[in-house]
């Protein structure tokens, strides 16, 4: 059942917009990273920031980066092979250390994945397992992850694969003493949300995909007084409820850039400050053709903290056309 309803996922929001073609958009929904509503999920804004949480800092004035300007071309960090997927990257302090989601295929268990690198300018590897953070899920659900701006709290979201109409979770927070220690999982929730939560750079707001079916209505924004409590009830993002197929949003360092996955490519929406509504998205990078109509597709982005690198998922489908069969890799953009 966990396959069919991947490739349900999978399949919906390009058939609705591209007419019935059969290729598939990464999404980080179920993250970040794989699918337009597969397993993945976009992280969020990632890098040297505030401390909210533990620390109790959240809501404190930071200066923040500019999210503006042109991205130059991907760059692969790694792939697996099929039937391997990734979903939902999120990119740790100084681009050095980066978790996501793996799974063998689409009906095997997911497991979050942390990598490490000596610099920027290296290469990520595929990395290795976190078992404290897949204890937040049951074996069978599509997972999420989000980091801190420090790094040192996880946002952990996890939900069924029976349910298309069902894409939201509790969402939990792991912490950690310090970059190179292991994260404890909290035993409280802090409330529900939609399918590939990415948390504001002062950590009381969060911005999610539908709850109702991935990139089937407009993405959600909650929000909460403090880093101790649970976030409220979800609403439309201002300006962009008309806007449609977005899925696996990444809240820019900014906070006036929102990155999403819409129609098998990357897409930008900005707007003037905290307090107005998205302006139109804009496409950072859309699907590329193949041969024979096909495409590679991109989802789950996620930005740096200073918004200078890009983050996201890309399936090749290698000419297959059949969900599953693509190959899943990690890739980054400059600018």
């Amino acid at each position: 059942m966990r396959g069919l309803t991947w490739t349900l996922l999978a399949l919906l929001p390009l058939a609705a917009a591209c007419g019935g073609e059969s290729e598939r958009e990464p999404k980080s929904a179920a993250g970040s990273a794989g699918s337009s509503a597969g397993p993945g999920g976009s992280g969020g804004t990632s890098g040297s920031g505030g401390s909210a949480g533990s620390a109790g800092s959240a809501g404190s004035p930071v200066t923040a980066p500019d999210c503006s300007g042109t991205f130059g071309p991907r760059v692969q960090q790694f792939s697996v092979p099929s039937p391997a997927e990734l979903a939902s990257p999120a990119i740790g302090p100084g681009e050095l250390e980066l978790f996501y989601v793996h799974y063998d295929s689409a009906s095997a268990p997911g497991q979050f994945r942390r990598s490490t690198r000596a610099s920027r300018e290296a290469s990520f590897g595929s990395g290795e397992v976190v078992t404290e953070l897949d204890g937040a899920c049951m074996p069978d659900e599509y997972r999420t992850i989000d980091l801190s701006s420090d790094g040192l709290r996880a946002y952990l979201m996890c939900f069924s694969t029976l349910d298309f109409y069902a894409t939201y979770g509790q969402l939990r927070i792991a912490h950690r003493e310090s970059l190179a220690a292991p994260f404890v999982l909290d035993a409280m929730t802090y409330g529900q949300v939609g399918a590939s939560p990415s948390i504001s750079l002062d950590e009381l707001s969060v911005y999610t995909s539908y709850e109702q079916g991935i990139g089937s209505g407009p993405l959600q924004r909650y929000s909460r007084d403090s880093a101790d409590s649970s976030f409220e009830p979800g609403t439309d993002v201002a300006g962009l409820a008309a806007a449609a197929y977005l899925s696996s949003p990444d809240i820019g360092p900014d906070d006036r850039a929102i990155f999403a996955s819409q129609d098998g490519g990357l897409v930008r929406a900005q707007r003037a400050d905290a307090m107005s509504q998205f302006e139109t998205p804009e496409i950072l990078l859309p699907r590329e053709p193949l041969e024979n109509g096909l495409f590679v597709t991109f989802g789950a982005p996620e930005a740096s903290a200073d918004c200078r690198t890009l983050y996201a998922v890309a399936v090749d489908d290698n000419g297959t056309g059949i969900s599953g069969n693509g190959t899943y890799s990690i890739v980054q953009l400059r600018r």
